[in-house]
């Protein structure tokens, strides 16, 4: 009897151990996905997830299957785990794991009490996966089965979602206020109210996206939430010019501990609400002031942001915008603001490269028409063209005239008369020592000429000219195809035309492209009448003239664009299918076509590379490399084809068996002091390339300048040659 009894409590205790362990194991993989799901909640990006979050997450996936595997997948917890896993791969992104696991629960665990909530996850997960029909299945069949309010209120959630990311802005709305009607979770209710203040704002109904944000404030939510709350409750004060207000809230705002963490983002809205009012240069000095109080901050970037639209749209200064966009970091809650900074940059990049080679031309033009003569003799290096920084060049032009005007007035009049007190950073004068506006000219002449340093020009008159005027040219494309600034842009084709008139090929497109600026964009029928006759009585037999004629169909600039990106696809394709001569035909066209382009700049490339690789025509490929170099020198492209057709280095010469025995002695004699050493090269001669040797390198980071012409989406890329294809 006492044995049974004994055998009874082993057995009990043994059975309590073990469903201990197995409901703590599922406790803590429940703990650990709910504390990821808060962390989430709380995290300033919604779209990426830290490195934390996701380890809580997959150690709620582990806890889970192990607690599947030890313990069978017929336990008390074993649906609970499951559909916690399909849950957690949800929250990672990972949908096509997410699907696989919620459609294994559904057809496992027929009985489960949790199917409506698996269900519901899987509505979820195929929205993510964009199918959005399949979803509204799912969920019109469960609304119309008896819910309980919370599963209801999830339900009415997920379908204003789907709405709202399809714009539906009205549905969304309907189904939205339906889920704060009936939820009591604050969170639920709290995302309800945002994501309906979002969509009144996105109907311009200002009014009743305020009165959402505000409800949302009230409720027991994470600071962060409560802050973006208030946020847009100031945008739409902004909308609705109640500028007062907005100031106000984003003061109190300032004025609380619970947003310290948002403290810069708040001064950078309220210096934003100062530039919207039109206090422009205060503002600029607040967002300056912000970014010393903050620094590294979100709110910092912010301003950078700022900073860089104040100076390119109100002040023109687009070298300044380029730097502050560049600044732009560190904006994980605003991740769209940062890649429109990033864009912006290289944008600009784009046009001060070309602004900056167009200086470079005329300033080598102009030295290599007056040489150094024309400055002053302390700048004057024998056999040297030099080239100056425009700035300063302009300073010191500025303060010669300057002086010059000084001393023709001090010549024309004999009587003393008493100049003008210097003003600015001049230092005072010494008692007794008289000092002239003449004297702080020269001074600040002096100080202009140390600064400007000397640059060799290393290229010929006619390549100076090539450059100017394609870079000239490339300046009005850049404005009207893709900053799309349509004065700017006809501005500089007027400048190319008055400098560039008699050119055959380049001055009839800027007339159309002026043409087509009047014509389709600005609709000024008169300037577009008045350039149609022109190209039609100047050039009738252009493909341009042909067109206004009604000869021919040709392609707007905008639609050109891609129209040579897609032959040079084309093209492409044809060196893929190995039809060689076909390619470098369409590749001949587009080089012909559009020769001010980058898509000529690679057809030509392309030419070359075909004949040197894949023809094996060693001098049809020297020649199309010899073009390359002759029509864009400033390329790289150009780079890499002087490298092709540099020759070879010269074979070390043989050596005599008395010259062996010379050179041995040599090496066993000790140097004399007096006697200099030669270098290693002028012993030896140049190194000689290995047999075994490949011609063609590995690109590494070093040559990645020499960017392949073959940038074809999926396609394997090309190797870069860059050595001498002379044998």
């Amino acid at each position: 009897m006492k044995s049974h009894i004994k055998r009874f409590f082993i057995l009990t205790s043994l059975l309590l151990v073990v469903g201990c362990a197995y409901y703590n194991t599922f406790f803590n993989a429940k703990l650990n996905y709910r504390e990821a799901v808060k962390a989430q909640k709380n995290s300033k990006s919604t779209s990426r997830i830290s490195g934390k979050i996701k380890q809580k997450y997959q150690k709620a996936i582990e806890k889970s299957w192990k607690l599947i595997k030890i313990y069978g997948d017929s336990n008390k917890y074993a649906d609970d785990a499951l559909l916690l896993i399909g849950k957690s791969y949800y929250q990672l992104h990972e949908y096509v794991k997410a699907e696989r696991t919620l459609t294994q629960f559904l057809q496992k665990y027929l009985r489960s009490e949790h199917i409506p909530e698996a269900k519901l996850w899987l509505a979820r997960t195929y929205i993510a996966e964009d199918r959005k029909d399949d979803a509204l299945d799912i969920l019109n069949s469960l609304l119309a089965e008896k819910l309980p309010n919370r599963l209801a209120a999830e339900a009415f959630y997920i379908l204003g979602e789907l709405y709202y990311e399809q714009e539906d802005y009205p549905n969304a709305i309907k189904f939205l206020e339906k889920c704060v009607h009936i939820t009591r979770d604050d969170g639920m209710k709290g995302d309800a109210l945002y994501m309906m203040g979002e969509s009144y704002y996105n109907l311009e109904d200002y009014d009743n996206s305020m009165a959402s944000f505000l409800k949302l404030s009230k409720l027991d939510i994470p600071p962060i939430r409560e802050y973006e709350a208030k946020a847009k409750v100031v945008e739409s004060l902004i909308e609705l010019k109640r500028y007062d207000e907005a100031e106000t809230i984003l003061k109190k705002m300032l004025r609380s501990q619970r947003f310290k963490k948002q403290y810069s983002l708040i001064e950078t809205r309220l210096a934003n609400l100062y530039e919207i009012q039109g206090q422009t240069d205060f503002a600029r000095d607040y967002y300056y002031e912000i970014i010393k109080k903050y620094p590294r901050s979100e709110g910092a970037s912010l301003c950078y942001y700022y900073l860089g639209q104040l100076y390119e749209f109100e002040y023109g200064n687009l070298d300044s915008a380029k730097a502050y966009y560049d600044k732009v970091k560190n904006l994980k809650s605003q991740e769209e603001v940062a890649k429109e900074a990033r864009e912006k940059a290289k944008l600009l990049a784009e046009y001060l490269k070309i602004r900056n080679q167009i200086r470079k031309d005329r300033h080598d033009i102009f030295k290599l028409e007056h040489g150094d003569s024309s400055l002053t003799d302390s700048m004057e290096v024998a056999g040297d063209s030099v080239a100056v920084d425009s700035s300063q060049q302009e300073e010191l032009t500025s303060l010669n005239n300057s002086l010059n005007l000084q001393q023709e007035k001090a010549s024309a009049n004999s009587n003393n008369v008493t100049l003008p007190q210097p003003v600015g950073n001049l230092k005072t004068p010494v008692k007794g020592k008289k000092l002239s506006k003449t004297d702080s000219l020269k001074k600040a002449q002096l100080k202009i000429k140390k600064k400007i340093k000397k640059v060799a020009i290393n290229r010929s008159p006619e390549q100076v000219r090539k450059s100017f005027k394609r870079n000239s040219f490339g300046l009005g494309e850049f404005f009207l195809l893709k900053y799309q600034n349509y004065d700017s842009a006809a501005h500089a084709y007027k400048k190319f035309i008055r400098l560039f008139d008699n050119d055959s090929v380049l001055t009839p497109k800027a007339y159309y492209a002026l043409y087509f600026i009047y014509h389709d964009l600005k609709n000024d029928s008169l300037k577009a009448d008045s350039l149609k006759r022109l190209i039609i009585q100047r050039y009738p037999e252009t493909v341009y003239g042909k067109k206004l004629r009604g000869i021919v169909e040709i392609k707007t600039p905008e639609e050109q664009v891609s129209q040579y990106r897609t032959l040079y696809d084309n093209a492409e394709d044809l060196m893929d299918q190995q039809k060689y001569k076909q390619a470098i035909a369409l590749f001949q066209k587009i080089a012909s076509q559009d020769s001010g382009s980058v898509w000529a700049q690679k057809s030509r490339y392309a030419i070359a590379y075909i004949y040197e690789h894949y023809l094996k025509d060693v001098d049809n490929a020297v020649k199309a490399y010899t073009q390359v170099i002759r029509e864009y020198p400033e390329s790289k492209f150009a780079l890499i084809a002087k490298k092709k057709v540099a020759p070879p280095p010269p074979e070390p010469k043989a050596q005599t068996e008395e010259q062996g025995e010379a050179i041995s002695k040599n090496k066993k004699e000790p140097k004399s002091e007096e006697q200099p050493t030669k270098s290693r090269s002028l012993q030896t001669g140049p190194k000689r390339r290995s047999t075994s040797q490949p011609l063609i390198k590995k690109k590494t980071s070093k040559d990645s300048i020499s960017e392949p012409p073959f940038r074809k989406a999926g396609t394997k890329e090309r190797p870069e040659p860059e050595e001498s294809i002379h044998k």
